[in-house]
């Protein structure tokens, strides 16, 4: 019986071993895959599924060359993600990419242009329209906040795990992720990381990923969160003590949130790398 458990825990380490050296190849035949792996209802939103596409693809890939790829298409139109998808498709020598076709079948029409008349009308009168008019209202950042304020002693574990010789860490961390019209976390990274303590980062991934938030009423969101720890005292989350962003311009170390459905979604800043994800 001793044996079998040290055979069973033998087969484990090389099966972890063997997840982690995944090539850049098999990773992008599991991302052109992922839609084939997933049962949808045929009545959910373009949003929706893409959101548990993404969660997937990162469950299931961990090389990070193709991760950080992946998630500079964000930046793009849907269709334009079809295309840079063949491209990859076709570099690695991958027959058909479903992820592809999914984003050329899901891409909205581009629009007519329409006739331009031969005089144009004089504009009426009225208000003058700003873009904040016609821009869906973002995630509330604070709302975002609470939540992972109500779990900070998840984060003291993440700290005190990570405690080297008895020197807690200290610097900032920043936690990328994306949440989904349900209020899951279909992805997270690091896009910061001061602290120099890869374990510290890895944890807190884990904890954003394993947290429910409230549904993104604008569709998916994209949220920047840091985490500032300050050697031998507690870590700080963002808007500690009831410091939240200001209407409209929310302050350096805030939530900040993309706006639209998925495919429109971009980071704070809008790069175009959005959150690359560095999960292995």
């Amino acid at each position: 019986m001793k044996r079998a458990a040290v055979l069973a825990a033998t087969f484990a380490g090389v099966a972890t071993a063997l997840v982690g050296c995944q090539s850049e190849s098999e990773a992008y035949r599991r991302i052109c895959d992922a839609p084939d792996h997933l049962s949808l209802p045929a009545n959910a939103s373009s949003s929706a599924r893409e959101a548990a596409l993404w969660r997937w693809i990162h469950e299931e890939v961990s090389n990070r060359a193709a991760l950080d790829t992946l998630e500079a298409l964000r930046g793009l139109t849907f269709a334009e993600r079809a295309e840079r998808l063949r491209n990859l498709a076709e570099a690695h020598d991958i027959a058909y990419c479903t992820l592809a076709e999914f984003y050329a079948e899901n891409a909205p029409p581009e629009p007519e242009a329409a006739p331009v008349p031969a005089e144009r009308p004089a504009p009426a009168p009225g208000p003058e329209a700003t873009d904040s008019a016609a821009t869906p209202p973002p995630p509330d950042a604070k709302t975002v906040d609470a939540v992972i304020q109500e779990h900070l002693e998840e984060v003291q574990a993440c700290r005190a795990a990570s405690e080297h010789e008895g020197a807690p860490p200290k610097g900032t961390v920043v936690v990328q992720f994306l949440v989904g019209v349900d209020g899951r976390v279909a992805g997270a990274s690091i896009g910061e990381n001061t602290t120099g303590d890869e374990a510290l980062a890895d944890c807190l991934i884990d904890f954003i990923e394993d947290l429910d938030f409230p549904p993104a009423p604008s569709g998916v969101a994209v949220v920047r969160y840091p985490f500032r720890f300050r050697g031998p005292e507690a870590p700080a989350a963002a808007a500690a003590g009831g410091r939240g962003p200001e209407e409209g311009n929310a302050p350096e170390g805030a939530p900040e949130a993309g706006r639209g459905e998925a495919n429109e979604a971009t980071p704070a800043g809008n790069a175009p790398s959005a959150a690359a994800a560095e999960e292995e």
